[in-house]
């Protein structure tokens, strides 16, 4: 699956989400500035209508949430949506 295909249908606000989840787990290694990886974890921010990432410590920037990311907050969305629904009745457990 491209980058393309798994950013289809989510708006910057899922991308953002996304990120700020990501980072936030402290079993996974955050993303972390290309220039020096001792500054503090990237973050998404909005520009020209797309998601990027910033170093808030030195003028490093990403130009693209990397889709994995995305990729692991959905498939976490649709896992607690399933559970909702298995938990209310609506849904039987596989």
């Amino acid at each position: 699956m491209d980058q393309a295909s798994v950013r289809e249908g989510c708006g910057n606000s899922v991308i953002m989400k996304a990120v700020e989840e990501w980072q936030a787990n402290e079993t996974i290694h955050p993303l972390t500035c290309g220039i020096d990886s001792n500054h503090r974890p990237l973050k998404a921010v909005g520009r020209d209508g797309k998601v990027i990432l910033i170093c808030l410590d030195c003028e490093y920037t990403h130009t693209a949430v990397p889709e994995c990311v995305i990729k692991a907050h959905l498939e976490d969305m649709h896992r607690r949506r399933k559970e909702m629904l298995i938990l209310n009745g609506f849904m039987e457990a596989e």
